[in-house]
């Protein structure tokens, strides 16, 4: 006699792997999609670090404020709400594509991302219609920008900053990076980061270790994400998404936690 399964027993076998793929899959999946939101925004990070490291050797300078690329900003500063034609704008973005693989700069479409917090999620803003936006030919967009002319003046000197074991001691601007341009999820400490420009060439994250000396001057202080709670959910804990601020601080917590999303 020839033995082997019954139809019976191969349904039953086949309904078991279906329950468990049914379990496993979207996790895994979610897993994979955040380890690529992680490689992309480390690999963008190094993209700029760079660009703006060749600034700074193009005008043999230590200061982005004092490099030919910052002196086209008109007035003090060109800010998102200025869009990318205005006089403060255009020529600084424009002499960006020196340094960066720009594709387009524009306000073509309209553009929303929302808080990461879970259940209902207000957006924030209401679009970016207006705003400067850049997008590179790798797909990452830049937008929100508030980019200085000059360094603004920190709130503490640079001696008390390196004494709290900060390096930052002037900071020319701040954008927003969605590290896979307009397509979707576009929410804040997803795909969607904060940071600071440093007058150095540095690109550091909101709520990190070095802006959060820089701003309070002691280490620990209230604008460190694992201090401010509220920035990017609990060390250790995956509650990013029950938070009440919209993620801003995610940059910094996946850098600090060795480029884990580990929320």
């Amino acid at each position: 006699m020839k033995k082997g399964f019954t139809l019976a027993e191969v349904l039953v076998t086949l309904g078991i792997i279906g329950v468990v793929s049914a379990l496993t899959v979207p996790t895994l999946m979610k897993n994979h999609q955040r380890k690529v939101y992680v490689t992309q925004l480390r690999k963008s990070i190094s993209v700029l670090e760079q660009g703006f490291q060749m600034m700074l050797n193009d005008s043999n300078t230590d200061s982005l404020s004092e490099t030919e690329v910052f002196s086209t900003i008109g007035g003090q500063s060109c800010i998102a709400t200025s869009g990318p034609n205005s006089s403060s704008c255009k020529a600084f973005l424009q002499s960006l594509t020196k340094y960066f693989q720009v594709l387009t700069i524009g306000t073509t479409g309209e553009y929303k991302y929302s808080y990461i917090r879970s259940g209902s999620t207000p957006i924030y803003p209401d679009g970016t219609k207006t705003s400067a936006k850049m997008i590179l030919k790798d797909g990452t967009m830049l937008f929100r920008f508030n980019v200085k002319r000059v360094a603004e003046t920190p709130k503490h000197d640079c001696d008390t900053i390196k004494k709290a074991g900060g390096s930052v001691c002037r900071v020319i601007g701040s954008f927003a990076l969605d590290v896979n341009g307009e397509q979707k999820p576009n929410i804040e400490g997803r795909d969607v980061f904060d940071f600071n420009i440093t007058d150095d060439g540095r690109v550091i994250p909101f709520y990190g270790f070095q802006q959060a000396v820089y701003l309070d001057g002691v280490a620990n202080g209230s604008s460190y994400w694992k201090t401010a709670t509220k920035a990017c959910g609990t060390p250790g804990k995956a509650d990013a998404t029950s938070v009440a601020q919209y993620g801003s601080g995610c940059a910094a917590r996946i850098m600090e936690s060795g480029w884990e999303m580990d929320y």
